[in-house]
This record gives structure tokens, sequence and C-alpha cells, in this order.
């Protein structure tokens, strides 16, 4: 299963930020890459435009999905990180996570597993 997962802010480097929070997790760690884009004009470097995400299991994609969701929840500015896989896409903001309770917080981390899972065992 492959993952494209897209952040955007005002803040720059949210993605970079998200990438290092995603590799903690042991399920993930060397299966999440950035993809860079060439920038135009006066910008130096590429640019981060994206995370590439390649899972093996529902296990892994629910780490995922829970790390994301966690990352947004410590997040000071508004961020929204939209999750693709396919045909298949969520997006999900750090206000939206942060208004939760613990028990929102499970059950989004749920929805977002759910969406993403092609098989549909935690199609909600």
């Amino acid at each position: 299963m492959t993952f494209v997962v897209t952040a955007w802010s005002e803040s720059a480097g949210e993605l970079r930020e998200l990438h290092t929070w995603v590799i903690r997790e042991r399920a993930i760690r060397g299966r999440a890459r950035i993809v860079e884009v060439e920038t135009e004009g006066d910008r130096l470097g590429p640019l981060a435009d994206s995370l590439q995400v390649t899972l093996e299991s529902h296990e892994a994609l629910a780490a995922l999905a829970g790390m994301v969701v966690r990352w947004l929840d410590t997040r000071p500015e508004e961020v929204t990180v939209r999750l693709t896989r396919g045909e298949r896409e969520i997006a999900v903001s750090a206000r939206e996570v942060r208004s939760l309770p613990s028990e929102g917080v499970r059950e989004l981390t749920a929805r977002l597993t759910g969406v993403l899972d092609g098989d549909g065992r935690r199609s909600l």
C-alpha cells in the first residue's frame, strides 16, 4: 500500500517536521520519504511537496494514522494534512484534532485508518 501525505500550512517546514515524527514509528521507519519538486524563481533548492509512505500491513497503516493525529495535536498553528491512497482520500486539520476529547481522537484515528484501508477490514 502506497500513500501520499501532503500538509498545508502558513509555516514552512511542516511537512519535514511531520516526516520526522512519522519515521519515529517503528512500523513506518524506512518506509517514508520526502518527495521534492524543483522551485522556480528566486527560491533556493527543492521544495518538500509530499511524503510517500509504503506500508505492508493494516497495523502499519493504523500506526501512520495515529502518528498523523498525534502530530496535528502538537501544532501551534493551523495545518491540514491530506492522506491519499489511489482514489481514497481524507483530510484532517490541527483545529479539528485539538477540539477532540481522547475518545474522539481514537475515533478519528480509526476513521482515517478505515478510509485508507483498501481491504475494507476497518471501513467506517
